[in-house]
């Protein structure tokens, strides 16, 4: 009876941390939100600046036609760069999810099996009792996460 105990607890934390948490607790809080809304304008400031210093310049080296394509370059250069990144990121995060969940599959899984074994017998030879329990460890349950 310890045994199925603890797997049920495994289950439940299983369930509340994985399925009812995606993130997996990783939020960044509002506060810093506005702290990083701010440095994303600076950055995007202190990119517009090099731009316009590189124009400038190259102004004084080149015609103002050749300046013009080389910014332009230079723009569409630091733009695929940032967009590679932010592409990089968002798979990485994509895939980060994936292996949590079939981690999260793969625990459910063993879980079950293992607890399949232990009251699997009981339930074949008692299936309406079965039934009933099951439904009132849903209530308890949905009771308990609400």
């Amino acid at each position: 009876m310890m045994i199925m105990s603890s797997a049920i607890r495994s289950i439940e934390n299983i369930l509340i941390d994985g399925v009812l948490n995606p993130q997996g607790g990783n939020k960044i809080k509002n506060d810093n939100i506005s702290i990083l809304f701010l440095c994303g304008i600076f950055i995007c400031l202190g990119f517009v600046f090099l731009i316009y210093g590189a124009y400038l310049y190259m102004l004084t080296l080149y015609s103002p036609q050749f300046t013009a394509l080389m910014t332009g370059i230079l723009s569409l250069a630091i733009a695929l760069v940032i967009f590679g990144f932010v592409y990089l990121v968002t798979k990485y995060r994509y895939l980060k999810a994936q292996k949590t969940r079939l981690k999260i599959l793969e625990g459910l899984q063993s879980t079950l099996s293992s607890l399949d074994d232990e009251v699997g017998e009981p339930i074949r030879n008692h299936p309406k009792l079965s039934v009933i329990i099951a439904a009132i460890s849903g209530f308890i349950l949905e009771n308990k996460l609400s």
